[in-house]
């Protein structure tokens, strides 16, 4: 198991509120006590001296408290750490080939065969509305959607994000056989919206979300990546497992995400106006994905929307057997970048006039990969049924998570 505590941030001071010090440190730090750290953030296996221009440049370290001996200290990056989840992972060994690229089948193939066994519908528990009074949602905060352009290090290829530029995309884990699932978009500090089919089956406790990762396999990043454990996950009412309408889950944390440069949460949009203008569409690719491969870097790609009549004639023309996944909540996105190279789960990411980027969809099928005028399926956000989500106490989300859990077992 892999346990996140959530530090705040120092700004310079030394003095601190004692009874809010966490225990313990992100994954790939380690609390020291200050002495400890050297003036680029790493653990030193002997006391630091640092000259006062060093101590007026060293890098931003947050305040922990030991877990073992209690005394205060600071987070500061472990050489020694190594990340649980290992590169070149592969499906028991060997690659089974159901990712393999192929020009006639999307990424959806490898889960589509798990979720059309259980394609019997499963009673999925309904929330009653709930609407703020001016109607309006609530955006994650004042800081939502910043997409940081200009962040180091830089991407390799014209695809390759810069590090900490997409700061609200996750990582979809599964716990017991380290694989990575799908992408996600990170809307509040504990709430993570996803594709539903990419958790489908799944036992909630064998699933963790991971937030700030840029580079697979390497733990060189200006700033840690955090994984946190589920603790519900709730499917859209109107998800049936067998096809890919209403493709949406809120996935509650059982800690907040500590938010930094590298890690915050996009923007939600308002009711009924979904924006489809500036958009991109994040993630590593399916390939990527399945095999954990090492040094491989976040794509980002430029995306255009189609609008609803066209989109519904180029289905019905040249992709008929994609047509039980669509319904008039998806937008339909094409690229001259194959979407194959971004992640199900991920934000279709709008910008307004001010570069802050809104949820517009969450990557949800595709009609093929490396295949002339591809399409891609993103579920638009039901932003009541979200925000009454977030809205909702845990414990009674946990209970609906048990319910569904329990109907699907009794199906199988």
């Amino acid at each position: 198991t892999v346990n996140v505590v959530v530090t705040p941030p120092n700004n310079g001071g030394n003095e601190y509120n004692d009874e809010l010090i966490p225990y313990g440190c992100a994954a790939a730090l380690k609390c020291v006590q200050e002495i400890y750290c050297t003036a680029d953030g790493f653990v030193s296996p002997v006391p630091v001296v640092l000259t006062k221009e060093q101590e007026l440049l060293r890098a931003p370290t947050t305040v922990c408290r030991d877990i073992s001996s209690g005394t205060v200290g600071k987070c500061c990056r472990d050489r020694d750490y190594q990340d649980p989840w290992p590169s070149a992972n592969l499906v028991n060994g060997v690659d089974d080939g159901r990712y393999a690229e192929d020009d006639s089948i999307g990424q959806y193939k490898g889960e589509f065969n798990r979720i059309r066994r259980a394609s019997r519908v499963i009673p999925n528990p309904r929330f009653k509305k709930v609407r703020n009074s001016n109607g309006r949602s609530k955006r994650a905060s004042e800081d939502c959607g910043v997409r940081n352009l200009n962040s180091s290090p830089f991407g390799q290829s014209p695809i390759d994000a810069n590090f900490a530029e997409i700061s609200w995309q996750a990582m979809i884990l599964r716990d017991s056989n380290r694989s990575l699932l799908c992408g996600g978009a990170i809307i509040r500090r504990n709430a993570v919206l996803t594709a539903a089919h990419c958790v489908e089956g799944l036992e909630t406790s064998d699933v963790l979300i991971k937030g700030g990762e840029w580079k697979l396999g390497i733990d060189e990043e200006p700033l840690p990546f955090q994984i946190v454990k589920v603790a519900a996950i709730l499917r859209h009412p109107d998800f049936k497992a067998g096809n890919l309408q209403h493709d949406l889950a809120v996935l509650v944390l059982q800690e907040n995400l500590r938010f930094t440069k590298n890690i915050g949460a996009i923007c939600l949009p308002e009711p009924n106006l979904i924006p489809t203008q500036n958009c991109i569409a994040t993630g590593w690719g399916k390939r990527i994905l399945q095999l954990h491969a090492k040094n491989a870097l976040m794509h980002r790609i430029d995306m255009n929307i189609m609008d609803v009549d066209q989109c519904q004639q180029v289905m019905g023309e040249h992709f008929q057997s994609a047509l039980p996944h669509y319904n008039t909540n998806t937008l339909c996105g094409f690229s001259s970048i194959d979407q194959c190279k971004v992640d199900y789960g991920s934000a279709l990411a709008c910008a307004d006039e001010a570069g802050r980027y809104t949820l517009s969809g969450v990557f949800s099928w595709d009609t093929g990969c490396r295949q002339q005028g591809q399409i891609g399926g993103y579920v638009a956000p039901d932003v009541d049924w979200i925000q009454t989500v977030l809205d909702t106490p845990l414990k009674q989300l946990r209970r609906l998570d048990r319910a569904y859990n329990t109907a699907r077992t009794a199906q199988q």
